[in-house]
């Protein structure tokens, strides 16, 4: 097994586990406020959404919001430390 399909392994378990706490009906929410994931399982329970949505759907986009909000917090950084950087002129 290579490192990239270990790596997705690991990744793809991880997100699993995610998905099925959030389909425990004993699960304690933290907030009263409804996360990603929930709000895609909701569509997953919804007999108006026409998709059947699964794990093998929901887990590719949690992985795409978790990449994303990754990507725009370096930008921030490295944004705030050029800005810190600047030479007074």
């Amino acid at each position: 097994m290579t490192r990239l399909e270990k790596l997705f392994a690991i990744l793809d378990g991880f997100f699993q586990n995610v998905v099925d706490e959030h389909l425990d009906p004993e699960r304690k929410q933290l907030s009263p406020q409804e996360d990603v994931i929930d709000a895609l399982i909701g569509l997953k329970n919804d007999p108006y959404w026409s998709m059947d949505l699964r794990p093998e759907h929901i887990k590719p986009l949690i992985m795409l919001v978790h990449t994303s909000q990754v990507h725009e917090f370096n930008s921030h950084c490295q944004t705030s430390l050029m800005g810190d950087l600047q030479l007074p002129t």
